[in-house]
């Protein structure tokens, strides 16, 4: 991952490099311009604030979108939750004497965990495109950077495992309650 300028207003944006990924950075959008929306499928973290969801959707509307959207903003406060840990975090690589593996919500496949607790930052990640025939849907948001799918995930490619595994090798998710 790396990060640039949003063109439309000038804030950092984390970009996730492969052949899944169009953000602002690497992809042309659209003429006109486009609404942001959430819909009744959207999966909005509940730790995200309604203030943070409120000025993801206020920032982003009435801007050239592309059709497909990965991309994490940085709110002016450090008010969201994170749970994940390591490298991307800036700390120490996540050993696996601190780690243990277990479900996360409706997921049929074990997580990499960990007892630390989320911590409060800036970074909320936003995920959108079509759904139902309707465009720039919101699929997912939240607090943190875009992290790698995990390894065991279904949905995971052939071409994305390796940075799968070398990614979750060092980082950890915090319990959930």
């Amino acid at each position: 991952m790396f990060m640039n300028d949003c063109p439309s207003c000038g804030q950092k944006v984390f970009d996730a490099p492969g052949d899944n990924c169009t953000t602002f950075t690497n992809h042309e959008p659209p003429e006109e311009t486009t609404m942001l929306t959430i819909h009744k499928d959207s999966h909005i973290h509940d730790n995200v604030p309604q203030l943070v969801r409120d000025w993801v959707i206020d920032h982003l509307n009435a801007k050239e979108l592309p059709s497909f959207l990965m991309l994490t903003l940085s709110y002016p406060s450090p008010i969201i939750p994170c749970g994940l840990h390591g490298p991307i975090m800036g700390d120490a690589p996540i050993g696996e004497v601190e780690c243990f593996y277990g479900k996360r919500g409706k997921r049929e496949y074990n997580s990499r965990l960990c007892n630390r607790s989320p911590r409060l930052q800036c970074g909320v990640t936003i995920i959108a495109g079509e759904h139902d025939g309707q465009e720039h849907v919101i699929y997912t948001m939240f607090g943190g950077p875009l992290a790698e799918k995990e390894p065991a995930d279904p949905t995971l490619k052939d071409s994305e495992r390796d940075f799968s595994v070398r990614f979750w090798r060092e980082h950890a998710l915090s319990k959930e309650d």
